[in-house]
C-alpha cells in the first residue's frame, strides 16, 4: 500500500511540474504575440512613411518637370500680386546703398 501511495504522490507532483510548466509556456507565448504584434504595427508604419516619402518625391519631381517643359512661366506671380514698383525701386535703392557702404540696410 505504502509503494502505491508514494506512487500516486510521485504522478502528483510531476503533473503539477508539467502545469507549472505550461504556465510558464503559456506567458512567454503571451509576450512573445504581443512583441509580434508591435513588431508588425511598426512595419506597416514604416511602409506608410516610406510611401508617403515616396509621393512626395514623385511630385516634387513632377513639378520640376513640368516647370522645364512648360512653354510660359507656369508659377509666375500675377501683377495683382507683385508690389507696386515704386516700393520695388526703393528697396532696390536700399540694398544698392547698404552694399556699397558696407553697412546692412533695413530688413523688408
Amino acid at each position: 500500500m505504502r509503494s502505491t501511495n508514494e506512487k500516486l504522490e510521485q504522478q502528483t507532483e510531476k503533473l503539477r511540474e508539467v502545469d507549472d510548466t505550461l504556465e510558464s509556456m503559456d506567458e512567454e507565448l503571451n509576450r512573445a504575440s504581443a512583441l509580434l504584434f508591435d513588431f508588425i504595427r511598426r512595419l506597416y508604419t514604416d511602409k506608410i512613411i516610406i510611401a508617403f516619402t515616396c509621393l512626395i518625391f514623385v511630385g516634387i519631381l513632377g513639378i520640376v518637370i513640368y516647370a522645364s517643359v512648360s512653354k510660359n512661366d507656369p508659377f509666375s506671380v500675377p501683377d495683382e500680386a507683385q508690389p507696386p514698383q515704386d516700393v520695388v525701386n526703393q528697396a532696390q535703392g536700399v540694398v544698392d546703398a547698404s552694399e556699397g557702404s558696407g553697412e546692412e540696410g533695413p530688413t523688408l
